[in-house]
């Protein structure tokens, strides 16, 4: 078998593709919640390995990758097809704006591993550039597409390194909490850089039925190479939901500084250690990949 990545019922091979297989990319694979979706949309599939984990756990779902880089496209399209998953797969080369621009998307779930880097010098692999740099594509875009591509209570998982995280969250959104006495607090999100010219979309109001769309936090996991160092990527799981725009006017707004963010999360979010040592993985870890790598 060519290079690549092999796990227990697929391989993956990444040669043509500017970003390889790596530990991200699997654990949002294994992480984004699969039960009961049909249909899933990868943003940005690259490999196609999310893709493919995502069809690995549920049986039933149905996952289209979007991929500008055509090598990049036609090698996940051939993943695609060496696996057991083949029918319930699909690559499209195009970019996540121009395909989730179109009405009447009704995605259940969309995952994302997007670019890294609000600059991409040093790079001397213009496709590698392309795919790490944030120049290609803003914070806003990747929430946008999302939003628009999925159906009302469908789900948007994506992993951020940690102080993407903070600084999209900081210059895109404002966190509102809900207070309301039969209401849970939550966290919603809202965009700061809409105008009406670009209200549809996210963030919409019906004013004849008086609903507001917008993002719930549904889950947020804080991932550490271990227990001895800092927290270095976040998957961040947000809901798209449907609520009364007259209610939403009672909610209190808040612009939090750093260290509001961090602490308002940490109430909140999940711990996941990926290694006990250098050498070892942690329980947690080994459990993760467990239905995935070779060795467990």
């Amino acid at each position: 078998m060519s290079s690549g990545f092999s796990f227990k019922q697929f391989h993956v091979n990444h040669d043509q593709c500017a970003m390889k297989v790596g530990t991200d990319a699997v654990l949002l694979g294994a992480v984004a919640p699969v039960y009961g979706m049909k249909k899933a949309l990868d943003l940005g599939t690259g490999t196609g390995v999310i893709a493919l984990m995502l069809a690995q756990r549920n049986i039933h779902i149905y996952v289209k990758g979007l991929e500008i880089d055509k090598n990049a496209a036609v090698q996940a399209q051939q993943n695609f097809n060496n696996s057991n998953f083949a029918a319930r797969l699909e690559v499209l080369v195009t970019s996540h704006e121009d395909y989730c621009n179109q009405k009447d998307l009704s995605y259940d779930l969309v995952v994302a591993n997007p670019p890294f880097f609000f600059n991409a010098k040093g790079f001397e692999d213009k496709s590698r550039a392309l795919a790490r740099s944030l120049n290609t594509t803003s914070h806003y875009a990747w929430f946008a597409s999302a939003f628009n591509a999925l159906r009302l209570e469908g789900v948007f998982y994506l992993i951020l390194p940690y102080n993407e995280f903070i600084e999209g969250i900081q210059t895109i959104f404002e966190f509102i909490s809900v207070e309301k006495e039969d209401v849970t607090p939550s966290c919603y999100l809202f965009d700061n850089t809409l105008s009406k010219s670009r209200i549809s979309d996210c963030n919409v109001k019906d004013k004849a039925t008086d609903l507001f769309k917008t993002w719930e936090v549904n889950e947020l996991i804080y991932i550490y190479p271990d227990a001895n160092k800092k927290c270095h990527r976040i998957i961040l799981g947000l809901k798209k939901v449907q609520i009364s725009y007259s209610v939403m006017n009672k909610f209190r707004r808040n612009i939090f500084c750093e260290n509001d963010v961090v602490d308002f999360f940490s109430n909140q979010a999940k711990h996941f250690y990926i290694r006990n040592t250098p050498t070892d993985y942690s329980d947690e870890m080994k459990k993760l990949i467990s239905p995935f790598y070779l060795k467990y």
